[in-house]
């Protein structure tokens, strides 16, 4: 099974964290107090509907309980469990207000505030769904049970013309936005320390890796010179359409290969140091573009430019930041197949109202399949037969050095869009 990304586990590790300490303990806790207050304010048992709407509640608080506390429930149980969780508590509230209002008879002005429990009901699904259509949708549905719960008892709907009713629907809503605003800014600060954390882990890894590699670094590379000079001598001193030629030809290119890897993973995990300086990115790109796409393959390659006239400067090493943008046009003039005229479009953008400036290279070639895309900037991943898998590793290394970031998607025509980001220096 295909692992879940970083935000995704987290979110449901915090669902299933979520619903053992809050969720279920709040459900026993509202249950106890409506049935005390059923008693209490009927001053009677309640109907054969209404005890069997406590007891099947009752049994599946009862049965959440168990899976939650007493069995594992895994990663992938989690999110189904609890909307399921979140459309039961719905349906309870709903047919509690309606038994309410029928039991009391009495109108809008009569039934009892159990309406109030569909705030919690709106708290919860903030933390529960995550996007803003989900969301909008839920609350939706909660503002218009609440409508039919009343509805139901004046069938002229008489009461939507009543201030008190305007004044207690508004009130719900303002709460609904409220509430959304608070916990949208708590999510996405936990969402910002999220990926603050993962860097500082991938920091800390790295660190290790590039001990372990400047020793085995160390220890290859002589013999690995010493494999590939002896395999070049021995081609020399055989004789044109020898039959050993073939294979020290493919001991010399193999001992070659694994130098480049070597020094790739040297670069991957100890970058030199860095000179950094204050950079036009258009400048920086324009040269780039020169040295993989030269005028004499115009007839193969169509360089699309798309400049903004006011493009602040940013922080960075030159070397590095051309040695990023290589790594990405060279794939992207990889990924475009041979009978195919290829198109390259490299937008230089301000973004942010000039507190940033981001690059995006474009291209039409064959695009990245949609399971690899969380992988793409794993070391030594690679689909391709020949490569090292460490070209788009470095580019990412290199960009975070500056404080930058680098997102993909598919392009406008096919093929794969990465996006550059890097913080501008502020006049």
């Amino acid at each position: 099974m295909k692992p879940l990304p970083l935000q995704e586990r987290e979110y449901r590790q915090g669902l299933y964290h979520m619903e053992r300490r809050a969720g279920i303990p709040i459900k026993w806790f509202v249950l106890l107090v409506t049935v005390i207050l059923w008693f209490w304010t009927i001053g009677s048992a309640p109907s054969p509907h209404v005890f069997l709407l406590f007891f099947l509640y009752f049994l599946f608080i009862l049965a959440q309980s168990y899976f939650f506390y007493f069995s594992k429930v895994t990663l992938t149980e989690v999110k189904p469990l609890v909307i399921f969780s979140y459309f039961v508590d719905v349906v309870f509230v709903t047919l509690l207000i309606y038994f309410d209002l029928a039991t009391n008879n009495t109108g809008p002005s009569g039934y009892h505030d159990f309406y109030l429990l569909y705030f919690l009901l709106v708290m919860r699904g903030f933390a529960l769904f995550q996007s803003l259509t989900e969301i909008i949708l839920v609350n939706i549905l909660i503002s218009m049970l609440y409508l039919l719960t009343l509805g139901l008892q004046k069938i002229e709907f008489r009461f939507l013309y009543d201030s008190n009713f305007a004044v207690s629907l508004v009130l719900i809503w303002l709460v609904i936005l409220m509430s959304w605003f608070i916990i949208s800014t708590i999510t996405r600060q936990k969402m910002e320390l999220l990926d603050i954390h993962d860097r500082l882990l991938r920091t800390d890894n790295l660190a290790r890796v590039g001990e372990l590699a400047a020793g085995v670094a160390h220890e290859i590379n002589n013999p690995i010179g010493i494999i590939a000079a002896t395999a070049e001598y021995l081609k020399k001193r055989l004789e044109p359409g020898d039959e050993r030629l073939d294979d020290i030809e493919a001991i010399y290119s193999e001992a070659m290969r694994c130098k480049e890897i070597v020094q790739e993973m040297l670069t991957y995990a100890n970058p030199r140091p860095i000179g950094s300086g204050p950079l036009d990115m258009r400048a920086i790109n324009e040269e780039v573009l020169h040295f993989v796409f030269p005028n004499y393959k115009a007839d193969l390659y169509e360089v699309i430019r798309e400049y903004d006239e006011d493009v602040p400067i940013f922080m960075g090493d030159a070397n590095l930041i051309k040695q990023a943008l290589l790594n990405l046009y060279i794939n992207a003039r990889q990924a475009i197949p041979p009978d195919v005229q290829g198109r390259i479009v490299s937008r230089v953008q301000s973004r942010q109202r000039g507190r940033s400036v981001a690059i995006e290279i474009e291209d039409n070639g064959v695009g990245i399949d949609e399971p690899d895309m969380d992988h793409i900037f794993e070391p030594f991943f690679t689909r391709k037969a020949e490569g090292t898998g460490l070209g788009l590793a470095v580019t990412q290394r290199i960009i975070e050095m500056f404080k930058g970031t680098i997102k993909i998607r598919r392009g406008e025509r096919g093929g794969t869009c990465f996006t550059l980001t890097f913080p501008a220096v502020q006049k």
